[in-house]
């Protein structure tokens, strides 16, 4: 009985073993690969085109890249695009994965970037991947107006811009179609901070 009794232990051990080698080697490595597919393009700052991306996208996200390749970036331009893609990739919902598959995060201030997938992943995200329900595709995006804006986080002040954009999509579903993104300077690079 003793016998039997330790080769199940043994067994088990093993088991155990094989397990964990196997989420070392495959499951570890690939939780923090991209659903978003192949990568088409890395820019300054590290912003990344993916082969899924809508033409709309690619079209803004070459605008970015001439303007960041430029000797001085005109920091307004750098903030209509880094916004109009922001828009673009968040309300864009039909090339994406899953609820966790958030658009628009690349631009994100880093310190806010967990609360804005949370936030997004509960509301407008909700139902991705879960139900035959039609998601949003935005095929035309406008800068309205483009402002300097001082903008607080932390008792800590930034400067930036309030760009207010207004968007349509394939089909009316119902989704916003305007809105105002604040973006603001750290160090070089232009991050989203807000959108109301």
């Amino acid at each position: 009985m003793n016998k039997i009794k330790r080769i199940i232990g043994i067994s088990i051990f093993v088991l155990l073993i094989v397990v964990l080698i196997y989420f070392a080697f495959f499951v570890l490595p690939n939780r923090n690969k991209s659903v978003r597919g192949k990568k088409i393009d890395t820019i300054k700052f590290d912003y990344v085109l993916y082969e899924r991306d809508k033409t709309i996208y690619k079209d803004t996200f070459n605008k970015l890249k001439e303007e960041l390749n430029k000797d001085e970036i005109n920091y307004e331009k750098y903030a209509e695009y880094i916004s109009k893609l922001f828009i673009i990739d968040l309300y864009t919902l039909d090339n994406k994965a899953s609820k966790n598959d958030v658009g628009g995060v690349q631009f994100v201030m880093d310190n806010i970037e967990e609360n804005f997938i949370l936030n997004a992943s509960n509301t407008m995200y909700k139902y991705i991947g879960t139900s035959d329900i039609k998601m949003p595709e935005v095929v035309s995006i406008d800068l309205v107006e483009l402002n300097e804006y001082t903008y607080t986080i932390e008792n800590k002040d930034y400067q930036g811009y309030e760009v207010k954009l207004k968007w349509d999509y394939k089909e009316d579903l119902d989704y916003d179609k305007e809105g105002i993104v604040y973006v603001v300077k750290d160090e070089d690079k232009l991050v989203v901070v807000e959108k109301k």
